[in-house]
């Protein structure tokens, strides 16, 4: 179609989203700057092997720069952030900061659960064997 969405998955196109993804940018933020719609994404990742997996690390990635900006935004929560009418109070900053840093860990636990969950683990695998030897007691 000529002018309007791609539709047909091109290596090209994939690995190009999948930069955006994995340099911060969310999956519809990525789409809406290369003119994709997000159905068609997820199409392909159902669809193309090779790109779920792309895609898949993509996000991992992400996920990683995520927890990465924890650190800068809390290193940085004291500095005031300029509006347009100069900069907002100490409190209002301090807030703002611990949303960004409440929000990014939330992401981080539901994508790599496996990884940063604070959910221990307690289930233990085991097998029992149990045999009964059948011996006549009324000799």
């Amino acid at each position: 179609m000529a002018g309007g969405r791609p539709t047909t998955y091109t290596q090209k196109i994939g690995i190009r989203l999948c930069e955006l993804i994995a340099n911060g940018k969310s999956v519809p933020a990525a789409c809406k700057q290369m003119n994709l719609s997000f159905g068609t994404v997820m199409q392909w990742s159902t669809e193309n092997e090779k790109f779920a997996e792309l895609y898949a690390q993509a996000r991992e990635w992400r996920t990683e720069l995520l927890m990465e900006e924890l650190q800068e935004i809390s290193d940085n929560g004291n500095t005031p952030a300029k509006g347009k009418k100069g900069s907002r109070p100490l409190h209002d900053n301090v807030e703002r900061a611990r949303l960004r840093v409440d929000t990014r860990k939330w992401i981080i636990v539901k994508m790599l659960p496996k990884k940063y969950s604070d959910k221990v683990d307690h289930s233990v695998k085991a097998s029992i064997n149990v045999s009964f030897d059948k011996t006549d007691e009324a000799a």
